[in-house]
């Protein structure tokens, strides 16, 4: 009677492994690739709080659960933060940024001089409050207390986490803790827009996202800005007895945004 040989599937599952492991080994790599590039880098923060308060808007269904989570989260407010009265976040929103400025005239080094960083700073608040106040016009959602059309997105916590990623960008480099205390005051700021019955959640995540946004596209033009800037300062061809002078003057006027820049020859 003749013996059957057994089939050898042992080598060919172990071959199906190894192209698996071949195969996610080459998506893994793709991926951190992909996450090492600068421009996601800056923009993926921003993009996942924008859109995060942008699908918050209305209902979100998980798992076959029906979330309203800018009515909980609003139920959840006026029960356990009715008491909550204050004024201190239209202050508290620009503390970060103080911090900053105050830092450097104080001696502490970060990434740029007094001087850039309160260009940057100019450019940022002014940005900022073109992006806010247009998205505003735009969406027209109105505010939890009713009778105000300008909800979306919360312009406290746009101007908070702009000035929180500001203080992260300058000093962020030399200790966490600079970041943490930043990015604890700009939640603080939004924490209480929601307290107050001023802003859903919605219009809080996606005001920190325009926020940091807001900072990202400043930090990354300020280079091309200032070799710009310096090549109009140092024309070549020009006599040596003629000096120009460059200001940038950044706007902004009833939602729109610009820059004038003035050139003066002597």
């Amino acid at each position: 009677m003749a013996q059957q040989t057994p089939v050898a599937t042992a080598p060919r599952l172990d071959s199906l492994l190894a192209r698996g492991r071949v195969a996610y080994g080459t998506v893994s790599g793709r991926v951190n690739q992909f996450r090492q590039l600068p421009t996601v880098q800056r923009l993926a923060l921003p993009a996942l709080l924008i859109g995060s308060g942008a699908l918050l808007r209305h209902e979100v269904e998980v798992f076959d659960l029906e979330i309203e989570a800018d009515e909980s989260v609003r139920a959840g407010a006026r029960e356990h933060l009715s008491w909550v009265r204050t004024h201190i976040d239209d202050q508290l929103r620009h503390v970060p940024a103080y911090a900053t400025l105050g830092l450097s005239l104080a001696g502490v080094k970060g990434q740029h001089g007094t001087v850039e960083q309160a260009v940057l700073f100019g450019l940022i608040y002014h940005l900022n409050n073109g992006l806010t106040s247009n998205l505003k016009r735009l969406t027209k959602v109105e505010r939890p207390y009713g009778n105000d059309f300008s909800s979306f997105p919360s312009s406290h916590t746009s101007a908070a986490f702009a000035a929180a990623r500001f203080m992260h960008k300058e000093y962020g480099s030399q200790s966490v803790w600079y970041s943490v205390g930043a990015y604890s005051v700009a939640t603080a700021t939004g924490a209480l827009r929601i307290a107050k019955d001023n802003h859903w959640l919605s219009d809080v995540l996606a005001g920190a996202g325009v926020g940091v946004l807001s900072t990202e596209l400043v930090y990354w033009a300020y280079p091309t800005l200032r070799r710009t800037a310096a090549s109009l300062w140092h024309r070549p061809g020009t006599h040596s007895a003629t000096r120009s002078t460059t200001l940038l003057m950044p706007f902004y006027n009833q939602g729109a945004l610009g820059a004038t820049v003035v050139l003066s020859f002597r």
